[in-house]
Parts: C-alpha cells; sequence; structure tokens
C-alpha cells in the first residue's frame, strides 16, 4: 500500500499543539542517508549504559525522536531509530523513552510500520522495539507494586497481599529482563495501546507469512509497499 506524504508543515514543525501525525501517513525529509547516520550514531552511544542516561536527560531529543522521526517516508533512518529505542528501553534511563513510547499515538503508528513494511530489516526492528516496549512496562509494574506494599505493611488490606500472578515464558521463567515479572492485571498504557491497534493481527500475519513460506522484498530506497 502508498504511503501518504505528509509536507511538513504545522503538524510537522517542533513545537506545534499537536506533535503527532495519524498512523499511515509520513514525512519525506529528502535527507534519509543523512538522518540514517544520524540515528546510527545515536544508537550507538546508548549501546553504553554509562552513555545512555546522558541521551535522555536531552528532552528535546527524545521529543524529536517519538514526534517526528517514527514518521519518516524513509526506510533506513527508521531502521536505525527502531535500534536506538530498543537498546534504550533496556538501559538505564530508560523510564524518559518508556514516557514517550507509551503514548497512543507512537505505538499505532509503530504498528502502522511494523504491517506495512516491506523492509525485511525494517520489520524486524520494529517488532524487537515492540518487544521491548512490552518488556519495559512489564518491569515497571512490580517496581509500582513494591513501593505500593511498602506504605501497606500494617496489614490492613488482605485483598492487596494476593500473589500477583506472572506471565510464564519458555522454561516457566517469567517474562521481562534480568527477572522483572509481568502483571498480568495491571497493564500498561502501551501495553493497552498495542493490543487495541492490532498488534495481535501483527503478529498473526507474521505467523502466516512464515508458514506460506513468504519472503518479502521491496525497493531498497522506499521499503514500503
Amino acid at each position: 500500500c502508498a504511503v501518504q506524504e505528509a509536507e511538513v508543515g504545522s503538524q510537522g514543525k517542533v513545537g506545534s499543539q499537536d506533535p503527532f501525525l495519524e498512523p499511515g501517513m509520513a514525512i519525506s525529509t529528502g535527507r534519509p542517508r543523512l538522518l540514517e547516520c544520524c540515528l546510527g550514531i545515536l544508537a550507538n552511544i546508548v549501546c553504553h549504559a554509562s552513555l545512555s542516561p546522558k541521551v535522555a536527560e536531552h528532552t528535546l531529543l527524545l521529543d524529536l525522536l517519538t514526534s517526528q522521526a517514527l514518521w519518516l517516508a524513509e526506510a533506513a533512518p527508521l531502521i536505525e531509530l527502531c535500534r536506538a529505542a530498543s537498546v534504550a528501553l533496556r538501559n538505564p534511563g530508560h523510564e524518559h523513552w518508556l514516557q514517550r513510547l507509551s503514548s497512543k499515538a507512537v505505538c499505532l503508528q509503530l504498528l502502522w510500520v511494523a504491517s506495512n513494511t516491506l523492509d525485511p530489516q525494517l520489520h524486524a526492528r520494529a517488532l524487537d522495539l515492540i518487544v521491548s516496549l512490552l518488556h519495559a512496562e512489564q518491569c515497571k509494574e512490580p517496581e509500582q507494586q513494591e513501593q505500593q506494599g511498602d506504605h501497606e505493611q500494617d496489614g490492613t488490606d488482605l485483598q492487596q497481599q494476593q500473589p500477583v500472578e506472572t506471565v510464564q515464558g519458555p522454561g516457566g521463567q517469567p517474562l521481562g529482563q534480568q527477572g522483572c515479572a509481568g502483571s498480568v492485571s495491571g497493564l500498561g498504557a502501551a501495553t493497552v495501546a498495542l493490543l487495541e491497534g492490532g498488534l495481535l493481527e501483527v503478529l498473526q500475519n507474521v505467523l502466516q507469512m512464515a508458514a506460506q513460506g513468504k519472503s518479502t522484498r521491496t525497493d531498497p530506497h522506499l521499503g514500503w509497499g
């Protein structure tokens, strides 16, 4: 399907009242190689746990990445953006990325990218970012529950002391990173937005393509079908 192009007008400018475009629209910059290099450098920086918090301190940079860059029309810079965000969600300072990536507009656009790109690498990177986003949000839930439990040690509320049910992964290990367990009952904003936006349908399409043995090919410059 064709990508709708949006000129960088009132919606595309930094600091506009509504910084998010509609899912499926795209900003064409004319400098995809330059953006690819910049975003690739950023991804290499956030790979270092000691440097990732420094990047998270630049709020304007994070706002640009999450409200503008994800709407780029070219596949190459999007690949590097997804790589950078996936790594950042696993490193210190991830809460700043999670706060921005959890918005409904960002989640819907991310799902749109994963559903419509014909570039295999971008497809994989977008799905990896979705996984990183879900894991980061699952790791956040036990921390909030532990903090809440500290204020309820007097035992007056017995209902809140029920064991927390966790999502089990392969081998019986709880899903999440570094031993984080995700709560089934308390879904985060990103999880809800992804599920409501059609995450299960995206996964179903991937499995159907794999079962049918289809390979995806596309024009190397655009990456959209």
